[in-house]
């Protein structure tokens, strides 16, 4: 199954190509090592601090607060409703405590566990459709 990138990522390929950039060049640029560099801009990793560090290096759009913020405060709301902490949200959606927290707190960007952590909970994740990939 093939993955979709997020419109930053698509904007970040394509000012890479205008320029002639490799994903070493703009690593190089950014002072982060080409794997992360890589990670970030195929969607794998996110970082908010770094992902504007390469816009700003790009001359390109910041990526916009992402829809997944009011997803997450919805997850910490229907958390805090049911008395539960992240181990037992985890435990419910039988992920690790781990990714769970990275994906309730938007670190870590995942459409199947977005849909898995909703249905737990019972909250919408359809404003995620194209953003949680």
């Amino acid at each position: 199954m093939e993955k979709k990138l997020t419109p930053w990522c698509e904007n970040v390929k394509i000012a890479m190509i205008e320029r002639e950039l490799s994903v070493q060049d703009l690593a190089d640029a950014i002072g982060m090592s080409r794997v992360y560099t890589s990670a970030l801009i195929n969607g794998r990793v996110q970082s908010e601090a770094t992902m504007k560090l390469i816009s700003d290096t790009l001359n390109i759009e910041s990526p916009e607060k992402r829809k997944s913020d009011s997803w997450c405060k919805s997850v910490r709301i229907a958390m805090v409703k049911r008395g539960w902490s992240v181990l037992d949200l985890a435990k419910a959606a039988n992920m690790s405590k781990g990714h769970t927290s990275a994906i309730i707190n938007g670190r870590v960007q995942s459409s199947q566990a977005v849909r898995t952590i909703s249905d737990v909970l019972n909250i919408d994740a359809a404003a995620l459709s194209s953003d949680a990939t």
